[in-house]
């Protein structure tokens, strides 16, 4: 009996030691991967204007889209990631449009 008994301890603390090391990875695992939304999402896109340069040359901030001598757009744009995306909306949308229009018959 007293054989059974250490085989059984054994086991036990084998067992909570797995268990508490499942626990730990889960736990380390759940907040080393935990994302945060971004702060100003939601009011991202109120009072924001691209200004028109010229034909075919639109501007916001430091970010810029125009259209080359060759007939195809360039656009360039810096900044973090929503803000990069914010911009790439603000200055492509008449693109955007154009496309959904017009896409069809290119194809």
């Amino acid at each position: 009996m007293p054989r059974k008994s250490k085989i059984l301890r054994k086991l036990f603390i084998c067992f909570t030691i797995i268990v508490l090391g499942v626990v730990l990875l889960s736990v380390t695992f759940y907040f080393l991967t935990k994302l945060n939304p971004p702060v100003s999402a939601e009011n991202a896109l109120k009072n924001k204007h691209r200004i028109v340069k010229g034909k075919d040359f639109y501007v916001y901030g430091n970010n810029w889209l125009k259209r080359s001598n060759s007939g195809l757009w360039e656009m360039y744009i810096e900044g973090k990631p929503l803000e990069r995306g914010i911009a790439n909306g603000l200055l492509a949308k008449d693109l955007c449009l154009c496309t959904s229009r017009h896409g069809p018959n290119l194809v």
